[in-house]
């Protein structure tokens, strides 16, 4: 992941902070800094699941997304010196409260003062098929309230194999949606919705959800990041604090770290021209 610094002038996310809205953070892993507080890594945080102040990751999957957006040690993401807020609104099985998700989008953008959040980041969507006329909206305002004070909201277009229309958050017209493509060639792979005979570099994945409202494309499998020591979705951890998982869920924290090194660059950048 980390070379594509290389090409930006060698930023590394310095200064930057991008709160992550999933399953919470494993802030012990030392690639993300092994500590939760203001003069840690992950800087903040809270479980809007449980209602508590530990937003400790016990599912795995928000550990893996953070990884690739800002890890620094054995696995180093996109913008390593970038700092997270880890807002936890999912269950040890997946299982995501709406109205944790609104509150999580909140407590981002009120915090974005004292704690410094520059990038709203969502690997979480509800397996629909939208495009602009027929996108959900209940979660619009807290979306809106973030694109209205230049906080950039990225999110996973989903891995249901739609190819006429994306999940929501992402069909939100102020969010960033993003799909999967291959790293490289990976082999045959075999998906719960659809199979991959061939596989490439840059070669959309079958199970990434597209349409006419889908932004981006980034790198969403076969993606190596940290994993949580509590739990993992992607398979036991090696010697290193990491493992590999694949979906919509990997390519979205590509453009937040992508974004965080933009916006390392130049600060006033807007969502629309970002």
């Amino acid at each position: 992941v980390w070379p594509i610094q290389v090409s930006l002038g060698n930023l590394t996310g310095s200064g930057q902070t991008v709160c992550v809205v999933d399953s919470g953070i494993d802030y012990t892993h030392p690639a993300l800094g092994g500590c939760l507080g203001t003069n840690c890594k992950v800087r903040g945080g809270f479980d809007f699941f449980n209602n508590d102040t530990n937003p400790m990751d016990d599912s795995g999957h928000g550990t893996h997304v953070v990884g690739i957006v800002a890890a620094n040690g054995n696995v180093r993401g996109v913008a390593p010196d970038a700092n997270l807020i880890a807002v936890k609104v999912c269950n040890a099985n997946g299982n995501c409260s709406s109205s944790a998700m609104i509150a999580g989008v909140n407590y981002c953008v009120s915090y974005m003062n004292s704690l410094g959040t520059k990038v709203i980041t969502m690997s979480l969507g509800d397996s629909g098929s939208y495009n602009t006329n027929n996108c959900p909206n209940w979660m619009d305002f807290a979306i809106n309230s973030a694109n209205s004070l230049n906080l950039p909201f990225v999110a996973a277009s989903g891995n249901d194999a739609h190819k006429n229309g994306i999940s929501y958050p992402a069909c939100s017209p102020n969010v960033i949606s993003v799909g999967a493509v291959y790293d490289a060639n990976v082999g045959s792979q075999v998906w719960q919705v659809c199979t991959d005979s061939i596989t490439s570099a840059d070669r959309v994945t079958c199970f990434s959800n597209s349409g006419n409202n889908l932004d981006l494309m980034a790198p969403g499998s076969i993606i190596t990041s940290t994993v949580s020591s509590a739990g993992n979705r992607c398979g036991a951890p090696n010697s290193g604090g990491s493992g590999d998982c694949s979906g919509t869920s990997m390519a979205a924290p590509h453009v937040a770290g992508t974004i965080a090194l933009m916006k390392q660059s130049m600060p006033s950048l807007s969502p629309f021209q970002i």
